[in-house]
């Protein structure tokens, strides 16, 4: 029984990736005019993606990728205006309008340490400051509880 090709993706048998080809080969191998695996357990790719369906699902991943981003940016931008609140900027100046890099960039130095005492492990966050608190509960206040 041969292969099962339904709307580009291509769902194979039970057989296994050649023996003694590794993972990165097979891959180098197949995305050569073949299908793409998508994910492979046991030696076994379990689904995999006709080329011109692999460019398409790769285009939908990033431009999914770009609307939360852009989303995210319009919505704390927009309730920095509401609550006529502001972050620091990139040039150290107050603002209404930060971009999600900058934001994003500020939280880089936030940090989760662990710690086990009396046979207890504690996690702590550090180097949260109020403007990061503020950035988060003008986000969504499910945020603040991480």
């Amino acid at each position: 029984m041969g292969p099962l090709i339904a709307g580009g993706l291509k769902y194979p048998t039970n057989q296994p990736v050649q023996a003694g080809i590794q993972p990165h080969e097979y891959r180098k191998k197949t995305q050569n005019g073949g299908y793409f695996p998508l994910a492979i357990i046991n030696n076994h790719p379990i689904l995999e993606l006709c080329p011109n369906l692999r460019i398409q699902a790769l285009v939908m991943v990033m431009v999914l990728c770009l609307f939360i981003y852009s989303m995210t940016e319009f919505r704390l931008q927009r309730e920095l205006e509401r609550t006529g609140e502001t972050v620091t900027g990139q040039t150290k100046r107050q603002t209404r309008r930060p971009t999600l890099k900058w934001t994003f960039f500020l939280f880089l130095r936030v940090r989760e340490v662990v710690m086990v005492e009396d046979g207890r492990r504690l996690k702590r966050v550090t180097n949260m400051n109020e403007e990061l608190w503020k950035i988060l509960r003008l986000l969504w206040r499910e945020y603040e509880n991480y």
